[in-house]
This record gives structure tokens, C-alpha cells and sequence, in this order.
């Protein structure tokens, strides 16, 4: 499991579930095992109408919803020495858009980023490599991975790029499931440690009846 640093000063009154910042760590691992040293990874999308200094390659989280397609029906476990039952958890589904940013593109027919073997296309392919070589993660049990078409929730690809002002480009769609753990609120159960059968006895006069009727 990752270390996660809380940058604040005061802490929450409940602690939350870190699968989510895990995940991105785990992702930004990933990647960097298929990258060149050069390439920076960045999380977000750049400033509007600006390019990155550096060649980077940009995780852009931009959908999280519960996946009721991966529906949890597995019983909580009761653990007897606390009197408590382990924590249940539900299915998050995390939609990714996965692109790269050359530090300066040129309009030119010649110039080397309109080309086949292109520096984007080269990063793309590494990107694509390290995401369906890594179908799960040790550090998240449980998580499901796929590279698949955009969500829906992301509407149009074109209408997308226009929103952040910036010209399409190639990218990819990454879909990852990790079950979040739900709050452990430590409510105690006692455990049933005997348990009776007790039969009624019936007067004759209920007797006749039931044999009436």
C-alpha cells in the first residue's frame, strides 16, 4: 500500500478511503516503468491554449461513478475477537483519458510529428503497452482494468477538446473498477453463543378445532 500524506493540518473527524489517490499512484508507477525518463506524468490537463515545458503525458481523471455492473454480494465476515463485522465495500469506476503533449508542434507536412514513427505515436504505443501489460495492481486486490471507448459521460471526443481549447489528439480511453471501502463506524454485535427450540403444547379444545377445520 502507498504511503498517502495528508497536507492538512487538522484531520477529518472520519478517515476516508485513499483507493482513489492509491490508484493514481499505482498508475503513475505503471507508466513510468514504459516512459523515458524525459517524459513527465501529470494528472490533470494543461492550462488552456498553453503547451507543457517538457514532453508530458497527461492522466486526466474525468468520471467517477458507483459500477452497478460489478454489483458486491458477498456476506460481511463476523470477526468474533472485536465483535464486529468486517467492513463492506462498493465498486467505483474511474474513466481516464490518457494523452501526450509534445513541448512544440509544427503545421509542417515534413516535420517529424506528421510523420508514421511520430514522437507522439512512439509515447502513445508506450502508454498503451504499459496500460494492458498491467491488468491489475498489487497494491488494490480487486481492481479491474481495461483500455475501452470513451464513456459516454464524456460525450464527444470533439466537443471535449473544445471545451479545454485545445486541438484533438490522439488518446485513450482507460477504465479502472476498485472496490472502495465503505466507513467502519466499529458498531460492536454480540455474538449468539447458545441457541433453544421451544415447542407449544395445544389444550384439546384447539386440538379439535385445528382437526375440524
Amino acid at each position: 500500500m502507498s504511503d498517502i500524506t495528508d497536507t492538512d493540518a487538522t484531520a477529518p473527524a472520519i478517515a476516508s478511503d485513499t483507493t482513489l489517490i492509491e490508484l493514481n499512484v499505482a498508475i503513475d508507477a505503471a507508466l513510468r516503468q514504459y516512459l523515458p525518463p524525459d517524459v513527465a506524468i501529470r494528472f490533470d490537463l494543461p492550462p488552456k491554449d498553453s503547451t507543457p515545458d517538457v514532453p508530458t503525458v497527461c492522466v486526466f481523471l474525468y468520471d467517477i461513478q458507483e459500477d452497478l455492473q460489478l454489483r458486491v454480494g458477498e456476506r460481511r465476515q463476523y470477526v468474533s475477537v472485536t465483535g464486529q463485522f468486517v467492513p463492506g465495500y462498493v465498486n467505483i469506476r474511474c474513466c481516464y483519458l490518457v494523452t501526450y503533449f509534445e513541448v512544440a508542434q509544427s503545421s509542417s507536412s515534413d516535420s517529424p510529428s506528421s510523420q508514421a514513427n511520430s514522437q507522439s505515436l512512439i509515447i502513445i504505443n508506450n502508454v498503451l503497452n504499459a496500460l494492458v501489460n498491467h491488468r491489475s495492481f498489487s497494491s488494490l486486490p480487486g481492481a479491474y482494468l481495461r483500455v475501452i471507448p470513451p464513456s459516454e459521460q464524456l460525450n464527444s471526443l470533439g466537443n471535449f477538446w473544445q471545451a479545454v481549447g485545445n486541438t484533438p489528439r490522439l488518446c485513450l480511453s482507460y477504465m479502472v473498477t476498485v472496490p472502495l471501502k465503505l466507513t467502519d463506524l466499529q458498531t460492536t454485535y454480540t455474538p449468539v453463543s447458545t441457541t433453544s427450540v421451544q415447542s407449544a403444547h395445544m389444550s384439546n379444545d384447539d386440538a379439535t378445532e385445528t382437526s375440524e377445520s
